[in-house]
């Protein structure tokens, strides 16, 4: 093989894929339009589903009058807004909300969720059903009823009368119902809360957004109101018990003050006015002990022990500190009782500064408890739909219609790569290994109810047949000028592939030129003498080998075919011991006398081995393949066989190739331009239709 065949068998020929898809063009087309009409069929029959959206707002920040968040200590922190939307998402599809719901809408009584239920029933009820072996009866009576009033609704309700379920059960299934229609999202960004509801019923799907946004506020507002009076009567209990407190501290202290005879004028500071006064009175009692000491230093100085004025001065001194004495320890003794004053003027001060802020907030929770401050609110409701969103069914049959056409196409070519036929020069050359002789086109003719087959097919004017059949003789006669090939042997690898055909019409064609003798050597299946419309008694090749027939009366001329007959005669019980002896090759020996050429139609190579013993005395063996018909490994087994006993194989024919399908979708590239010289063409087979 040379190397531009290699590189043309391992390389991707797109034009092929091509061609395969324009011959297959209907069939794609077919396939795609049965799978569009059946979805949309399918998408006729499915109930349109329709969407709504309602949107609400959540208030992350509450009113400054509610005290709520003041008093269990709650701050608006990053991670709490972050939580409260996912919160807020959970309690949307609440049981008790969507419970509020199904009782607002009366969804028990909506279609959808009526069916909903009863599909649970008919779950449950067969079961129920199967005890004692009755699900056949069931059955039974169901196509019984339905033969006789085509109303299985009614007869359902009529088996089901008794209730499966109780009233919570149902508002399980319809729950469940809404929660798989329910689609909630936080757009992002935003303290926007979306509520879809998909339904068949386009105001179901708005009531039950609605309904729901609605319920929400509601009950939001009521769980806030709860927190609000729960905050407010503690706190008004907690005031009554400050103010006690309060009461308590302000007694204490009045009762101090009358205990004690306590003037209290208070200062700024929280000083009383005795302090101010000991202060003073202790200053002017040290100031006349300082002097009078003094006084009694310059006096000793001047005077003598005895003199009465330093006497005097020394009694001064002695009443000073007497004095100083005893009103220090009086002073000290009003310290004390100054300390435990102010003690108890800070207990009553802080005890009325307590008891003011709760009775400020208790005032202002009581106040916000008769207003309705809402922390959310719906800013979008939900519209009634007008256009369904699901089944978009103009999108879904065009990528049905595209996929299908992909998908066929798709088809075609996987089969066309499983295709291991022959079907191309390009197969012969590279499949099989073997040159190509030539391809002889489809025959398309009523050949077949003409008395004489063979003669039909030299009237009928066929140009192309003609064409390649005399490339074919041509090819073969200068391929051995100088020793022509007398004998040559058309074989096959299984009976229907046109070797018959082929090995007739070469006769035909050489008969034009040489003195020609066709020889039927297929003793198990003839069918010469059908073809050229001969009786069956007519005595052949079996009879003359056999010795009970003259060779001069078993070879019969065809002058309208200008060729000379021997037919395969009797089928005898050994005709591979006929072929094998001596009396057969004496019988080809003296025919090569008498004759140019001697083609000889042999049986197929992988039925019989009788192909195997003919190639023996063959100069020359045919080898006919039928297009998109024989596999290459058959093709290739029946090859091997002949090249292993010695078979001098001059090439194949490549037969029944449909010239039309050529032209018609410009195979002739992939055939190798057989049939486009001469302007010769599938429109030259039209007479023989």
């Amino acid at each position: 093989m040379s190397d531009v065949t290699r590189e043309d068998a391992g390389s991707i020929n797109l034009n092929h894929y091509w061609n395969v898809i324009r011959q297959n063009k209907w069939w794609i087309i077919g396939i795609s339009a049965v799978i569009t009409i059946l979805v949309a069929v399918f998408l006729s029959m499915m109930k349109p589903i329709y969407s709504a959206t309602a949107v609400i707002q959540i208030e992350t920040k509450q009113a400054e009058t509610v005290p709520i968040r003041d008093v269990y200590g709650i701050e608006t922190t990053t991670s709490y807004e972050v939580n409260l939307y996912r919160t807020q998402l959970q309690l949307l599809q609440s049981r008790q909300l969507l419970e509020q719901v199904i009782d607002r809408l009366g969804l028990e009584q909506r279609d959808e969720f009526q069916q909903a239920v009863q599909a649970k029933q008919w779950i449950k009820l067969v079961p129920e059903k199967q005890q004692g072996g009755a699900i056949a009866q069931l059955y039974e009576k169901l196509l019984e009823k339905m033969q006789a009033t085509l109303d299985v609704e009614h007869w359902f309700e009529a088996e089901t009368e008794q209730q499966l379920f109780s009233k919570a059960e149902v508002h399980e299934i319809i729950i469940a119902e809404i929660r798989a229609n329910l689609h909630l999202r936080n757009i992002s960004r935003t303290s926007l809360l979306e509520i879809t509801y998909e339904s068949s019923s386009p105001q179901t799907a708005a009531e039950i957004c609605n309904a729901l946004a609605q319920l929400y506020i509601l009950e939001n507002l009521a769980m806030r109101g709860d927190k609000t009076t729960t905050a407010t009567s503690w706190m008004q209990e907690r005031t009554v018990l400050l103010r006690e407190r309060l009461d308590a501290a302000q007694n204490e202290l009045q009762s101090y003050i009358e205990k004690e005879k306590l003037v209290n004028i208070g200062g700024a500071a929280g000083h009383t006015g005795v302090d101010v006064l000991a202060s003073e009175e202790l200053s002017s009692l040290t100031q006349r002990v300082a002097q009078a000491r003094l006084l009694i230093s310059e006096l000793e100085a001047d005077y003598g022990e005895k003199h009465p004025r330093l006497q005097a001065a020394r009694e001064e001194l002695r009443r000073a500190n007497s004095t100083l004495q005893q009103r220090g320890a009086q002073i000290r003794s009003l310290g004390r009782k100054n300390v435990k004053l102010q003690e108890l003027q800070h207990n009553v001060t802080s005890a009325q500064a307590l008891y003011q802020t709760f009775f400020n907030r208790t005032n202002e929770a009581i106040e916000a408890a008769t207003l309705e401050l809402e922390n959310a609110h719906i800013t979008e409701p939900a519209v009634t739909p007008m256009l369904p969103i699901k089944p978009d069914k103009k999108k879904i049959i065009v990528v049905v219609l595209l996929g299908s056409l992909l998908l066929a196409a798709f088809v075609v070519l996987l089969l066309d790569m499983m295709n291991s036929t022959i079907r191309s020069v390009r197969d012969v050359e590279n499949k099989l290994g073997q040159p190509m002789l030539g391809m002889l086109p489809m025959l398309k003719s009523r050949r077949r109810k003409h008395p004489n087959v063979a003669s039909a097919m030299v009237e009928a004017v066929n140009a192309c047949f003609s064409e390649a059949m005399s490339t074919i003789r041509t090819g073969l006669i200068l391929s051995a000028l100088d020793n022509p090939h007398k004998v040559l042997l058309l074989t096959s690898s299984a009976p229907g592939e046109g070797k018959t055909t082929t090995a007739i019409s070469l006769a035909i064609s050489m008969g034009k030129m040489e003195k020609v003798l066709l020889i039927d050597s297929d003793m198990r299946r003839p069918s010469i003498n059908r073809w050229c419309s001969i009786g069956t008694d007519k005595p052949g090749l079996s009879e003359f080998v056999a010795g009970t027939a003259e060779l001069r009366d078993c070879i019969i001329r065809q002058e309208q075919l200008g060729i000379d007959l021997l037919t395969a005669g009797q089928c005898p019980s050994n005709p591979l011991e006929l072929i094998s002896s001596d009396h057969f090759t004496t019988l080809l020996a003296d025919l090569q006398q008498q004759y140019d050429r001697i083609i000889i139609d042999s049986p197929p190579v992988q039925s019989v081995s009788d192909a195997l013993i003919l190639s023996s005395y063959a100069k020359s063996v045919i080898y006919v393949v039928k297009a998109n018909s024989t596999r290459t490994t058959v093709a290739r087994a029946g090859i091997e066989r002949l090249l292993k006993y010695g078979a001098p194989l001059s090439g194949v024919v490549l037969n029944q190739v449909d010239t039309k399908k050529i032209s018609k979708y410009g195979d002739g590239e992939e055939y190798g331009g057989y049939f486009d010289h001469y302007g010769y063409g599938s429109r030259d087979d039209s007479r023989l239709k």
